[in-house]
């Protein structure tokens, strides 16, 4: 899923507050340092095991580039995991590939929009229903992520 411009621009405020030596590229050490600060006990081997996953090239660091194709690989993920969770359709552990209106309203609900009104709801469904075939697929869904109500 490509990330917005607004994305970016967080993940590179992100990105920098890791790179210390302002090189363009997150080391263990560095990453390691940050962790350490902000209370994080994590063993070099974890971190060795992120900058893996997250260094496409090999190069032992992670640019730019590398963090935010792994954000964006990490966000689908979870967005997926997500949209599993409500689509409970059809009395299977599957569910039928779609959220509903009624569905749609217990996710957003669980995301501490408790007071929210039926309508703003059915709006925003239909917002994210692109096809206007009153359900939500998963590629309306991950649309969801790039809307301010993911965002709380």
């Amino acid at each position: 899923m490509p990330l917005t411009d607004e994305q970016k621009a967080e993940l590179k405020k992100k990105f920098d507050s890791f790179d210390v030596d302002k090189d363009g590229t997150i080391s263990i050490a560095e990453l390691k340092a940050v962790c350490e600060s902000m209370g994080l006990n994590k063993s070099e081997l974890e971190i060795a095991e992120y900058i893996d996953r997250a260094d496409k090239d090999g190069s032992g660091t992670v640019d730019f580039d590398e963090y935010c194709q792994h954000y964006a690989e990490i966000d689908e993920q979870r967005m997926w995991e997500l949209f599993q969770k409500y689509d409970t359709k059809n009395g299977t552990e599957e569910g039928n590939g779609y959220l509903d209106l009624e569905e749609l309203t217990a996710l957003v609900k669980d995301l501490n929009f408790r007071n929210i009104k039926k309508r703003t709801i059915k709006y925003f469904m239909k917002q994210l229903d692109t096809n206007g075939d009153k359900k939500i697929s998963f590629e309306e869904f991950k649309a969801m992520n790039r809307t301010k109500l993911m965002k709380k």
